[in-house]
């Protein structure tokens, strides 16, 4: 897969994750019922609302730091051993930043 398009599948992925972060902040800010009942339910849901936010903070996290090695053309270099990382990962995982050997 060319760079162009792993580029281009990175930013719409970024694009993505911080709609997501956005809309996952909103419900987090909404007012508590005031039956109490209904609001132990809600506190759970933010407990599995504040599990998502973090999981997309950590995939925008890697996203970014990819685009910043293919600004850097350091991208699809193993950044642990410096060994080129295999097309098949970068296509399933275009975020990775270690080859398969380093990552395990």
């Amino acid at each position: 897969m060319p760079f162009n398009t792993i580029k281009t599948e990175l930013e719409t992925k970024q694009v993505e994750l911080e709609k997501r972060i956005t809309a996952i902040s909103k419900d987090l800010q909404k007012q508590h019922s005031p039956v109490s009942s209904e609001q132990a339910s809600e506190r759970e849901n933010e407990e599995v609302l504040n599990e998502l936010i973090a999981e997309a903070k950590i995939d925008l996290g890697q996203i970014k730091a990819a685009l910043k090695r293919i600004e850097l053309e350091q991208y699809g270099v193993c950044s642990s051993c410096g060994e080129d990382i295999d097309k098949k990962r970068l296509t399933a995982r275009p975020e990775a930043a270690n080859c398969i050997k380093c990552a395990a």
